[in-house]
C-alpha cells in the first residue's frame, strides 16, 4: 500500500478513541482512518482529503505507535511503514479485522446549528440504569436531552427531521471533542446511524427498540413567579456554593428566596452562608430549593439575562433566554425540619 497521511488526523483518531483497532485503508482512490472500539458497538472514520499518492492496501496501527507520531506533519505510508522528515516505524504484527461499516447515503438530515446539539450532552444521564436517557433525541425543531433530574431543549427555526431520530450513547460520549463545530449531517438506514461532521465520522448502531420520554409533557403549564437575572452571576454565586459544599463533604442543597431581596442561602457543617444577588421578580415570592451543580451545568450555556419561570416550590423550574433555548431543573422536596 501507499498513501500520505496528515499525522495529526492520525493524532485525532487516537484521541476521540483511546482503546480500540486502528487501520489505514486505502481502496478505490480514497484514503481512510478507521479505530473501531474493542466491543465492536461503533466506529469512527476519518476521511484524508487530498492525496495523489496511493496505492491500495491496509494498514494496522498498534497503539504504541501514536506515542511516536510527530506533530504537523505529513507521513508517507508505504507498506508496514510510517515514514516522517527524520524518522521511520517499522510496523511487523499481524493486521486486524476491521469490518468497515457502511450506511445508506440516501437518508440524511442536516444539523445547522450543531454547536447547540452538542449544548444539550450536559442533560444526558451518566447512569446506565436508562440507556435511552444517555441518547440525545432530535425531534422535528427540537434536540432533547434529560435524565430524570434536569432537562435541555435547543430549537432550531425550522424542522430539523419528519421523524424522531435517537443519537445513541457512543457518539453523544465523543461530542464534547467537536463544540465549536456549526453543522453536521446524520445519515441512517435499517441498522445503523451515521453523524459526519467536516472530515469526520462516527457510526454505530441504530437503537430501534428505545423510546424516547414524552418530554413535551414535563414541562408546567402555568407558572406563578417570573425572575430575569444574570446568568453568569447566579451562576458564579453557585459555582461558590458547589465548591464550598465540595470541600466541606457538605449537602449538595441550597434554597433560593426570589423576594424584596434575593438571595440565597446554605448550610455546610454549622454554617449558614447567606448571599443577596440582583433580580427582577413578577409575581408571587418564593423560596425554592435546588443542587446548584445542576444550574451551573445549564447557565453555564448562557450569555446575558436569562428567564427563571416557577409554580410552586416543588414545580420544575424553567430557565430559558424566551427564544430558542430552554433548560428544567427539578428542585429538591425538603423534609420537614430542612424548611
Amino acid at each position: 500500500m501507499k498513501a500520505v497521511v496528515n499525522s495529526e488526523s492520525l493524532l485525532l483518531l487516537y484521541k476521540l478513541v483511546k482503546d480500540g483497532k486502528y487501520k489505514i485503508l486505502v481502496k478505490g482512490g480514497s484514503v481512510k482512518l478507521i479505530v473501531e472500539d474493542l466491543d465492536e458497538l461503533y466506529q469512527v472514520e476519518i476521511a484524508e482529503p487530498y492525496n495523489g499518492y496511493k496505492e491500495d492496501g491496509t494498514l494496522t496501527i498498534p497503539t504504541e505507535v501514536f506515542k511516536l507520531l510527530p506533530k504537523k506533519t505529513s507521513l508517507i505510508i508505504e507498506d508496514e511503514v510510517i515514514k516522517g522528515m527524520d524518522q521511520e516505524i517499522k510496523i511487523d504484527i499481524e493486521q486486524s479485522c476491521i469490518k468497515e461499516i457502511h450506511v445508506d447515503d440516501e437518508k440524511c438530515i442536516n444539523i445547522p446549528n450543531f454547536n447547540k446539539l452538542i449544548e444539550c450532552k450536559f442533560a444526558t444521564a451518566k447512569e446506565l440504569t436508562r440507556p435511552v436517557l444517555q441518547c440525545i433525541c432530535i425531534d422535528k425543531n427540537n434536540m432533547v436531552a434529560l435524565d430524570g433530574y434536569r432537562m435541555s431543549v435547543r430549537s432550531n427555526k425550522e424542522n430539523i427531521t419528519d421523524e424522531q431520530i435517537l443519537i445513541p450513547e457512543p457518539i453523544v460520549k465523543l461530542l464534547r471533542y467537536f463544540t465549536k463545530s456549526d453543522m453536521a449531517t446524520i445519515y441512517q438506514d435499517a441498522e445503523h446511524i451515521k453523524i459526519c461532521i467536516g472530515w469526520v465520522s462516527i457510526i454505530c448502531k441504530r437503537t430501534k427498540e428505545l423510546q424516547f420520554i414524552n418530554y413535551e409533557s414535563l414541562f408546567p403549564k402555568e407558572h406563578t413567579t417570573k425572575v430575569v437575572i444574570d446568568a453568569q452571576m447566579l451562576a458564579d454565586v453557585c459555582k461558590k456554593v458547589t465548591k464550598l459544599s465540595n470541600y466541606n463533604h457538605g449537602s449538595d442543597i441550597t434554597k433560593f428566596n426570589f423576594g424584596k431581596g434575593s438571595h440565597l442561602i446554605t448550610k455546610i457543617q454549622g454554617l449558614e452562608y447567606k448571599k443577596y444577588f440582583k433580580s427582577i421578580k413578577e409575581g408571587n415570592d418564593i423560596e425554592i430549593a435546588v443542587n446548584p451543580k445542576y444550574l451551573v451545568e445549564a447557565l453555564n450555556t448562557y450569555k446575558g439575562n436569562v428567564t427563571l419561570y416557577m409554580g410552586t416550590n416543588i414545580d420544575p423550574i424553567i430557565i430559558t433566554d424566551d427564544e430558542n433555548k430552554k433548560d428544567l431543573v427539578l428542585p429538591i422536596r425538603l423534609m420537614r425540619n430542612e424548611k
